[in-house]
């Protein structure tokens, strides 16, 4: 079920922007709760989810998706002015909406600031920063559309964007696989979004991130390292990269530090310091009990 309403406050945002927010629509007012991603209050939302009934706080809208769209209204745009741009009250921000007109606001915001000089009370320096402001907003909102084109979920842009910030659109354009550094994506559902998106089965990038995957999963199933062959064998047999990638993404991640390796084994950095310290350790009880 779909519901296009306009955001009038944030009650509660959490982790990964999970958010109770109340909204306006045509027939009035109403509770959502969801993941509100770079969402500013005054913004047009069109909200996808289903209607619920909380024992403690009545009926919601639990929606799983919201595309925000800039305020088009005069009572959202000043809203949106109010919560967004500093120095601006409610009551300039009714100024300004009104000596330029809703479908002119954002125009004069992004290109011609020098304009609110127009409005009294507002100074250059004051100009400057609203200008600022909408343009972040506005850089926000582009990266949402661009993390929802590699069909994450808003919950995963929220964790995305908490841990990389707006910059994340070049972490994906150079290597989507540092999206395995965000806690609760893994590299299986990592790789459908990267293969999904056009990054090769042979890349050095998938490779390297594939390594790593197999030496985690060897260390939950209580494996201390594998050998070179087996990361080649399970990378082929599990995962699809071929064999002469694995052998170079192992070379890739040894030269960086990733990855240690003993002869044809190879460790974690932590399991092989650990296993270094329990060799020392064992060696230093048998000197005492010699």
């Amino acid at each position: 079920m779909k519901i296009t309403a306009t955001l009038e406050r944030i009650r509660y945002q959490g982790r990964g922007y999970w958010s109770v927010a109340e909204l306006r629509t045509t027939n009035g007012k109403m509770m959502a709760v969801g993941p509100l991603v770079f969402c500013q209050e005054g913004d047009t939302l069109e909200l996808e989810g289903e209607w619920m009934e909380d024992k403690q706080w009545g009926r919601q809208f639990k929606f799983q998706k919201a595309l925000a769209v800039a305020a088009r209204d005069d009572e959202g745009l000043i809203a949106y002015l109010h919560s967004t741009c500093p120095g601006v009250g409610r009551t300039r921000a009714a100024d300004i909406v009104a000596r330029f007109g809703a479908a002119n606001v954002f125009q004069i915001l992004e290109n011609e600031a020098e304009r609110l000089l127009e409005v009294p009370g507002i100074t250059q320096r004051m100009a400057r920063d609203i200008r600022e402001a909408v343009l972040e907003t506005a850089a926000k909102r582009d990266t949402m559309v661009f993390l929802k084109r590699w069909r994450l979920t808003d919950y995963q842009c929220g964790r995305v964007l908490d841990h990389f910030g707006v910059e994340v659109r070049e972490v994906l354009e150079r290597n989507p696989y540092q999206l395995t550094e965000v806690a609760g994506l893994g590299f299986l559902t990592v790789d459908k979004l990267a293969l999904a998106n056009g990054i090769p089965r042979d890349s050095l990038e998938r490779a390297r991130a594939a390594v790593l995957h197999l030496l985690d999963d060897a260390r939950g199933e209580g494996h201390v390292f594998l050998t070179v062959g087996r990361v080649k064998a399970r990378a082929g047999r599990e995962l699809r990269v071929p064999m002469g990638a694995a052998g170079k993404a192992v070379d890739s991640l040894e030269a960086d530090g990733k990855v240690v390796r003993e002869e044809a084994a190879v460790y974690l950095p932590g399991l092989w310091e650990a296993e270094r310290a329990v060799a020392r350790r064992v060696l230093e009880l048998a000197e005492v009990a010699a």
